[in-house]
């Protein structure tokens, strides 16, 4: 057997954000500089996918997998943009929810009740095909895991964490000793080279600007990571995770276990920089 028909391949897509964030009264104060030109760079994005379309198709894909922060503010009228996309791929497309993906914020920054539930069900059903928490095979006998780790621990903190049934999912996988790995919106480990460049950004503003709890307040629980950690550790065979979120392109290996973060796509990196058996 060839190794074409062995070593797995996959198109990792970071943050998508189709879609201007807004909020009832019009633009979201946090975010009118950005908005001016996001609608130009949204058309842009969609079309350079659709240039890229026959590209994608020729990379032996196992799956495209798209890593959370698929909108920029949801919407119908945005899933079905984003299905569009889809139709002319040959290969299956999946993908993991973000914190854009619950919907629209308040104007205190948090989401109002059972929007998570509501909007994580429709995007991986409908958009998707499959469940929220999921597993798929991979050539080589690998297992691929998307995981929604992107659920906020209470409604006005914005720190992230995964539920419960989520987790016992993952534990199931991970004990069939397959080698695999995961896909989660927010990375559980802090990507090193990224840490040092926003603390170097922080200590450059005044000191009654500093945010030194900015960095790690997007991030996981720090309970949970503990948990993740530990079944890192017990589960030689999970080999790596993929992520987005942090909207910063970097690899990050400790003690056999490979973290990659993926930018917002298509900036800052090659927009078909693939993944494969050999990178974890």
């Amino acid at each position: 057997m060839g190794e074409n028909e062995t070593a797995w391949r996959i198109l990792p897509v970071g943050d998508f954000h189709i879609g201007v964030e807004t909020d009832e009264e019009g633009l979201h104060p946090r975010y009118d500089e950005y908005v001016r030109d996001e609608k130009d760079a949204v058309e842009r994005k969609l079309t350079l996918w659709r240039l890229l379309t026959d590209s994608i198709n020729a990379l032996d894909l196992d799956y495209v997998v798209f890593l959370g922060d698929n909108f920029g503010k949801f919407s119908e009228a945005n899933c079905e943009v984003l299905k569009d996309l889809f139709k002319d791929l040959r290969c299956p497309v999946i993908g993991v929810m973000g914190n854009h993906d619950a919907g629209q914020r308040l104007a205190d920054g948090t989401w109002p009740p059972d929007y998570w539930l509501e909007r994580r069900k429709r995007i991986s059903e409908d958009v998707f095909g499959h469940d929220v928490c999921a597993g798929f095979d991979l050539r080589g006998g690998w297992r691929l895991i998307l995981l929604n780790n992107a659920t906020p621990i209470a409604r006005d903190r914005y720190m992230f964490t995964i539920a419960d049934e989520d987790l016992s999912f993952l534990e199931s996988e991970l004990a069939r000793g397959l080698p695999c790995v995961t896909v989660m919106h927010v990375p559980f480990r802090f990507p090193k080279a990224y840490a040092t460049m926003c603390h170097r950004r922080i200590y450059e503003k005044p000191a009654d600007q500093r945010r030194l709890d900015s960095i790690p307040r997007q991030f996981m629980y720090p309970p949970m990571q503990e948990k993740l950690n530990a079944l890192r550790k017990k589960h030689a065979n999970w080999r790596g995770n993929i992520a987005g979120h942090v909207h910063y392109y970097a690899c990050d290996e400790e003690d056999g276990f490979t973290q990659w973060t993926f930018p917002i796509w298509p900036e800052r990196s090659d927009p078909l920089r693939c993944l494969d058996v050999h990178d974890f």
